[in-house]
């Protein structure tokens, strides 16, 4: 059975959280988690965050080395988190922006972002900060748009013009 689409459980969380219902939308998104917990990297950032926002710090605490051993995500702890800073990014990293750079638009690119957010060392990275996480989330979507909407070629467009 697939599992149910990540980008589905978020906007039900949503929807809960603007009619006042943050308990719901954590319990919808710690239930995806749990039965799906490497689906998506993005669930688990929206439960930090409304345990944060929630004062919820016992559950903050036992969420954070879960979300580390799924992912490379280097957690902060509870009086520093505060979302992505501008102060992390991937450009840190010469070497992922190196092979970013000789793979971009392919589908190669697409694999690397999505192992450099998996964790592959059963738990013993350290993970990427909270920014640099953003950076590859941004990249990956942004490469799967493209991926998905190839640019079209005069061949193609000529094509488009007879029709």
């Amino acid at each position: 059975e697939a599992p149910p689409s990540h980008e589905h459980v978020l906007e039900l969380a949503e929807i809960m959280v603007s009619f006042g219902r943050s308990e719901g939308a954590a319990q919808t998104l710690s239930e995806f988690l749990r039965d799906y917990p490497k689906e998506s990297l993005i669930p688990w950032l929206k439960l930090l965050d409304l345990y944060h926002k929630g004062g919820r710090r016992g559950e903050y605490d036992d969420l954070a080395p879960k979300l580390n051993r799924a992912f490379n995500v280097k957690v902060p702890d509870w009086e520093h988190f505060s979302g992505p800073t501008t102060s992390e990014s991937v450009e840190q990293f010469a070497h992922i922006m190196a092979r970013v750079n000789a793979t971009w638009p392919n589908q190669d690119c697409l694999d690397y972002l999505t192992e450099l957010l998996r964790d592959n060392r059963a738990g013993t990275r350290v993970g990427f900060p909270l920014g640099v996480i953003d950076d590859i989330l941004l990249l990956k979507s942004m490469l799967e748009w493209l991926i998905a909407n190839p640019p079209v070629t005069n061949t193609s467009a000529s094509r488009l013009a007879l029709l």
